[in-house]
């Protein structure tokens, strides 16, 4: 009857970010009292031989392995990015300089978080030092915040990491939060010149593909060690997929527009002469 109080159990195997995963998220993250959540794998099954699961790993996918017998709320992705590409330095290379790049997102008011909320963009600040040797990804500094959080948020990684160059998406998000960031750039009479970043007409899976996958093919990119790692690393191995976030590989992927890296050749001054004086070649 309507007016009896009763309990309900759901139960699956996970398919990608879906409705599934949206209530299981809640079970977890959200404070109600009425909700519980857990997450089993194969491996935690009394009746399952680990010996039974082990061999089935060896004939499937690693994506394949990781839904079904893992439980991974994973998506699949086009495979752009491997994890044999991916590795990690937590010593910060002596060469290079720091640039950051910032990807809005919308300003979310995070007391009225809901489950829908949970799933919207994130502001991504990528804090990378380039130098001739790579890339060095110092920190990615996410999270959904209000236009004055964000614009103290990308205020303090310029303070703390003095960058070379600052960019942040044009658009509308740019323009909104740019006069809190000129107060705040006031207040501490700590002024930087912000660029802007622009897509160029490019779909956004060219531009990340072309920014990222050659550079991290040829072991270009470091990652620093972090809690950023783990959101991060989702992104890369399932973009393009739409079904999983990518704002934070889409703010790694700006930093190719701020890092102008000069390569210098040595030359003996007897390998060569001026032809031109004014001119200077």
């Amino acid at each position: 009857l309507a007016d009896q109080k009763g309990s309900a159990m759901f139960i699956g195997t996970p398919m990608g970010r879906n409705h599934f995963y949206d209530l299981h998220q809640y079970s977890v993250l959200a404070k109600d009292e009425d909700w519980s959540g857990w997450h089993f794998t194969s491996y935690d099954n009394p009746l399952l031989d680990e010996e039974e699961i082990n061999a089935a790993k060896k004939s499937m996918s690693a994506f394949s392995f990781r839904q079904e017998f893992i439980a991974s709320f994973e998506a699949a992705g086009g495979e752009l990015f491997k994890e044999e590409f991916v590795k990690f330095s937590e010593e910060e290379p002596s060469d290079g300089g720091y640039y950051i790049a910032v990807d809005l997102a919308g300003f979310a008011d995070v007391q009225k978080a809901t489950t829908k909320t949970n799933r919207l963009d994130q502001t991504a600040i990528a804090v990378v030092k380039a130098g001739t040797e790579g890339w060095w990804v110092a920190n990615i500094i996410h999270g959904r915040w209000g236009v004055e959080e964000t614009a103290r948020r990308i205020f303090e990684a310029v303070r703390d990491y003095e960058p070379i160059s600052v960019g942040i998406e044009k658009g509308a998000l740019k323009n909104a939060v740019y006069p809190y960031l000129n107060d705040i750039m006031k207040k501490n009479q700590r002024f930087f010149r912000v660029e802007e970043l622009t897509h160029g007409n490019q779909r956004k899976i060219d531009r990340v593909v072309w920014a990222l996958q050659g550079r991290f093919e040829h072991g270009n990119i470091t990652l620093n060690k972090g809690e950023w790692n783990a959101p991060f690393l989702d992104e890369l191995f399932q973009f393009p997929n739409k079904l999983v976030h990518d704002d934070l590989i889409d703010a790694l992927a700006y930093i190719d527009q701020l890092a102008k890296i000069a390569y210098a050749i040595d030359y003996e001054e007897e390998e060569y002469e001026f032809l031109d004086t004014y001119a200077g070649y």
